[in-house]
This record gives structure tokens, sequence and C-alpha cells, in this order.
């Protein structure tokens, strides 16, 4: 499971990550709009660095049926949202259904 360094998880950790990340100011990267089954899908690459100075990158996306947000810690040398969803989902091309 991918978690934040230092930090503890929480029985609401959904929630207490976005407060966290929003506290840290987690800056955009690079952002796209993928079209996967007819839906349109944004994915962001943000940033954000850590009380420790730790920068970390995560992916987030929206969830197209629920409108949940979701966010993924990603490799901090990934730059695109192309690079994070191939690395996520272990092969070059984008998605063909919502998952």
């Amino acid at each position: 499971m991918n978690r934040i360094p230092g930090c503890a998880p929480s029985s609401n950790g959904a929630s207490a990550t976005t407060a966290f990340l929003r506290e840290l100011q987690a800056e955009v990267i690079a952002q796209e709009t993928i079209t996967i089954a007819g839906v349109d899908c944004t994915y962001r690459v943000m940033g954000v660095t850590l009380p420790d100075r730790l920068v970390r990158r995560f992916l987030e996306m929206t969830n197209p049926s629920t409108g949940d947000l979701h966010r993924e810690w990603i490799p901090p040398e990934i730059g695109t949202v192309r690079e994070a969803l191939a690395w996520r989902n272990g092969v070059d091309e984008l998605p063909v259904m919502i998952t």
C-alpha cells in the first residue's frame, strides 16, 4: 500500500489525505483529459513537498461513475499523465475501459 512517509494511517484515510495535501498546497505538474469508452476523464499529476522536504508526486483522477476523487502515489520522476498511467497500468497504452 502506498503511504505518505512519516504519516500514520488513519481510520478516515481519504478525507485525512485530502486535508493533508490541501494544507501542503499540492501543485499541478501536468493535466490531461482522455476519452475512455466515450467518457471524458481528467487526470492530473500533482506534486507536493512534505515537511521533511521530500518531494512526492501522485496521480489524481475523478471516478466518472461516482464523482469520487482518487489519488495514487507515483514515482517522483514521472512528469506527465501518460507516463503516470503507463506506470500505474504496467503498459504504454492508454486505458480503453473505465474501471
